[in-house]
């Protein structure tokens, strides 16, 4: 996490530091646009974080395999490599790992970017879908206005 210029950063009323580093990054994940995978397979990347001692669950198999499909990845599965992925694909599997952790604060950086219209769509539905079953807040910057009318319900345009 990069340091806090100037502001606060406070969750549930607590700042990050009474949280502790890793517990607070578990609940707030930061989704880059040029995503940056792990290990051969997509399993080897979506299943990192649950190797770790703050792991709250062991991987959800069905879950991530349901979700690939949905996000439009149907040729995508949890052995396929990850060399083999394009941007776009990449950047599906990026935020499938953010959203099996389940954080309560999801934070997105173009994630539509790399994605043709259709699967742009798709993400925005997972996403939607995925915010009322178990987000408490998601925060996209995105200038896919199509993108964010579909998966938000309130937007705010920064110069």
């Amino acid at each position: 996490l990069i340091g806090v210029k100037s502001g606060d950063l406070w969750l549930e009323g607590k700042p990050p530091t009474d949280w502790g580093w890793p517990n607070y990054r578990r609940h707030v994940i930061y989704v880059h646009q040029r995503p940056q995978l792990f290990g051969p397979a997509v399993h080897d990347d979506l299943a990192r974080v649950y190797k770790y001692k703050s792991a709250r669950t062991i991987f959800p198999f069905e879950t991530a395999e349901k979700t690939l499909d949905a996000m439009g990845l149907e040729g995508v599965t949890l052995e396929t490599p990850i060399a083999t992925l394009s941007e776009g694909q990449q950047q599906r599997v990026s935020i499938l790992r953010a959203l099996l952790c389940r954080p309560y604060v999801l934070l997105l950086d173009e994630p539509s970017a790399s994605l043709d219209p259709d699967s742009a769509a798709r993400l925005a539905d997972v996403l939607t879908d995925h915010l009322q079953e178990h987000l408490s807040s998601m925060i996209i910057a995105s200038h896919d206005h199509s993108f964010l009318e579909r998966s938000c319900d309130r937007t705010e345009a920064l110069d």
